[in-house]
């Protein structure tokens, strides 16, 4: 019996052990990853910028987000939530505020951090829109392996929805 029971205690710490030297290689091999979307609106800046303040109104035309809540003015300091298709609401914070140029903000996950900026470069034809979801820290890896996918196909619909309608005016109306 007490043969067994070493046995299982031998086994049960080499798994333990399998496991954080498992985790530790994954976390190094993927301590961060990014997705990138870029557009071009005829819309300018302030149109888009517009679009960004009306915070109420982000589910219509960026799916990943069914609710989004600033909890003040559009500046840096300014905390909020975004909720999406499932899960809890994620707390974030306006970390970089520049009106109608940029704007960043951060969401402190488990073990990491999703970092959203977006910036608009005026150019000769309307305005470049460029959207990053930065993932950072030891639990990144597994966070790419929940999300990567959907923020991949999300960020460039969204992004897309953004620069064709702020260019056609206001947000629109929310739907029912």
């Amino acid at each position: 019996m007490k043969v067994c029971v070493n046995s299982a205690i031998w086994v049960a710490g080499a798994i333990a052990i399998s496991a954080a030297v498992f985790l530790t290689v994954a976390a190094s091999l993927v301590p961060s990853w990014q997705v990138d979307a870029s557009e071009v609106s005829r819309a300018t800046p302030q149109q888009i910028w517009r679009w960004y303040e009306d915070s109420e109104r982000t589910p219509n035309w960026d799916h990943l987000v069914t609710s989004r809540k600033i909890n003040g003015p559009f500046e840096t300091g300014t905390t909020g939530s975004n909720q999406g298709a499932s899960g809890p609401a994620f707390p974030w914070v306006f970390t970089d505020v520049a009106t109608n140029q940029h704007y960043t903000e951060v969401t402190r996950l488990p073990l990491a951090t999703l970092t959203a900026t977006h910036v608009l470069t005026p150019t000769h034809s309307g305005t470049r829109i460029d959207h990053a979801l930065i993932v950072a820290g030891p639990l990144a890896w597994v966070y790419r392996l929940t999300f990567k996918p959907s923020f991949e196909s999300g960020i460039h619909a969204a992004l897309h929805r953004l620069a064709v309608g702020a260019a056609m005016g206001p947000p629109p109306a929310l739907s029912s």
